[in-house]
């Protein structure tokens, strides 16, 4: 472990308000732990889009009587075979379906497959669960 280095923050009063009543309900009494979690995760949630190995889910909502978007995300998974482990499809609604795409692998071609999903018509939203692989 690398030494420690101390160093001010200046946060808003609402905001450290509310962080404070949450520590004392979750039992979390260091502030420095609280804030080097924080920024942890910050890291992990973040990393991927610069660099590294990644693992997450991506999740997707569209319209399946657009364009064949059935077909074609079904061929970008294909494209992509190597980096996703699983995926889920549920029906919403008589036009609308939800598809939850478990990946792992390189935060650049995971990168390139979110785009491609978030390109093609008919997709309404994609959200995507990202942290970087623990070593």
């Amino acid at each position: 472990m690398t030494r420690s280095i101390k160093f001010g923050v200046y946060i808003p009063g609402n905001l450290a308000k509310e962080l404070e009543e949450l520590s004392k309900q979750i039992g979390v009494s260091s502030r420095s732990k609280l804030i080097q979690e924080a920024l942890q995760l910050f890291i992990s949630e973040h990393k991927w889009r610069t660099e590294g190995r990644v693992v997450g889910v991506i999740t997707i909502i569209y319209n399946h009587d657009i364009g064949n978007v059935d077909e074609k995300l079904t061929d970008i998974q294909h494209k992509y075979i190597e980096e996703i482990v699983t995926s889920l499809h549920v029906h919403l609604s008589s036009d609308k379906c939800l598809q939850v795409v478990v990946v792992k692998g390189n935060s650049r071609k995971i990168r390139n497959l979110v785009n491609e999903i978030m390109n093609l018509k008919g997709v309404l939203a994609v959200r995507t669960s990202l942290l970087g692989e623990p070593t």
